[in-house]
């Protein structure tokens, strides 16, 4: 069974505001968990008083930076916190692992169609309001011949 990390990374669209609070939320466990106040970690990643807080509650945007700065803080190693987060998958070729039975494959195409074809809604929709909106110009006159610069 793979775990949630290799999920997420090959069965789901990642989106980077998702992953973005989950690196937060990674972030405030460990610092949660440490031995060092949040004043100490500010202290010692270069941070004002308050930082921490004020990224966790995602009021400042988390920058790679920042994640270094509080592992360094942390005395953690970046490379084994981003192999948590995203685990190589066993074979090294992510498409044959994600993909390795028919009904993930399967699932992976519907998701795809239905993305598609919500897609090709919104297409449709926009269309429509621009055929709408054109109808409008039309009726208002300014698609006349003699405004178009054509031909009498």
């Amino acid at each position: 069974m793979r775990n949630r990390g290799v999920a997420m990374a090959y069965d789901e669209v990642m989106e980077p505001e998702t992953e973005t609070r989950r690196m937060i939320a990674r972030l405030r466990r460990l610092v949660d968990r440490s031995p060092l106040t949040r004043r100490q970690v500010e202290v010692r990643a270069g941070f004002s008083r308050g930082y921490i807080t004020q990224l966790f509650a995602e009021r400042i945007d988390l920058k790679y930076q920042h994640v270094i700065a509080i592992l360094s803080a942390l005395d953690l190693s970046p490379a084994r916190f981003f192999r948590q987060a995203y685990p190589p998958l066993q074979s090294g070729y992510p498409a044959l692992e994600a993909f390795r039975d028919e009904a993930e494959a399967a699932r992976a195409i519907e998701r795809a169609q239905k993305r598609s074809a919500a897609s090709m809604r919104r297409l449709t929709e926009r269309v429509a309001r621009c055929e709408a909106a054109i109808a409008q110009l039309e009726a208002r006159g300014l698609f006349d011949d003699d405004a178009s610069g054509g031909d009498p």
